[in-house]
């Protein structure tokens, strides 16, 4: 693959920066199949000085572009930059509409099509794709090993920025459902205490007929782990439902600007059993509590109120 810088002027006179990538025909047909393409050329046909853009530039096909290394600027009053007339071919569109994305235009490396002008900014280099994406780190170790003048980059230092925009979404969102938990944590708690306090006269009657505070612990033990496990099963099977439903149809809930404009939706085994362990012991502790001092009192107590 070939990069390189470009001003580049429309044929309305309007100038802008952008990165210019050159790949071979192969890997041209792989972006091709992952975008939205706009042009009746096919990639195997793309010749000398043609060129395709992000649909964000504004091009269309058959737009002639020119395009002038950044250092040709530099030069002496008087003479006119060196330019380099392409053709827009068509534009695409990819599903990243960021700004690094949108300020690109693509070409085809083989052949030096536009390597051949003195750009300095222009970076040759080898790009392998591997069947297991996270073994990067483990190659690019070897192979700077065998080549130390080399530099190596892999997709999550190449991608550094969004990884980590992504990381500070997951934190937000593991803070927000913590706090979804803890006020649901709360709600459990006011229903059992109260359940506890209506039933303690019930308690006294149970007590007067020779039931022992053991049996009684046990009794209301099993209705609050009877409550808190329909409550955490019928919350659970909701929101399996509504994630299921949300993952075939995904709700659009940011702008194209956006990477990923729709709500994520993942399902993760253990957090779910993890969320759902917690509820449980969290209701049985709120319950057992009040209940075990409420069973130390006598039926006299208990009765009167």
């Amino acid at each position: 693959y070939e990069k390189q810088d470009f001003i580049i002027r429309s044929q309305t006179g309007k100038y802008q920066g952008v990165v210019a990538e050159g790949f071979s025909t192969s890997t041209i047909e792989q972006i091709f199949r992952g975008a939205r393409f706009f042009g009746s050329q096919k990639p195997k046909n793309i010749k000398k000085n043609e060129v395709f853009s992000h649909i964000g530039l504004g091009f269309f096909e058959g737009d002639l572009i020119e395009a002038i290394a950044p250092e040709e600027l530099l030069t002496a009053l008087g003479e006119i930059p060196k330019s380099y007339k392409l053709i827009n071919i068509g534009s695409l569109e990819s599903q990243n509409n960021d700004d690094t994305q949108i300020k690109k235009i693509y070409y085809k490396s083989e052949g030096h099509h536009l390597s051949a002008t003195q750009n300095r900014s222009l970076k040759v280099g080898k790009q392998w794709v591997l069947e297991d994406p996270w073994k990067a780190v483990e190659l690019k170790n070897i192979l700077q090993k065998l080549n130390p003048k080399v530099q190596f980059e892999t997709w999550e230092e190449r991608n550094s920025s969004l990884l980590v925009a992504l990381k500070f979404e997951k934190v937000a969102m593991t803070l927000f459902l913590a706090l979804s938990a803890l006020l649901t944590g709360f709600s459990i708690i006011s229903v059992l205490l109260l359940l506890m306090a209506q039933k303690r006269r019930d308690m006294g009657i149970l007590m007067s007929m020779g039931l022992s505070q053991r049996k009684i612990r046990i009794l209301f033990g099993q209705m609050g782990f009877l409550l808190s496990w329909m409550g955490s099963a019928l919350g659970l099977v909701t929101g399996l439902v509504l994630a299921v439903v949300l993952k075939l149809f995904p709700l659009k809930i940011m702008t194209d600007e956006y990477q990923d404009p729709y709500l994520p939706i993942g399902f993760d085994f253990y957090q779910l059993l993890g969320v759902l362990l917690f509820c449980l012991l969290l209701s049985l502790i709120c319950f057992w509590v009040p209940m075990r001092r409420l069973s130390k009192l006598t039926p006299i107590a208990a009765l009167k109120t």
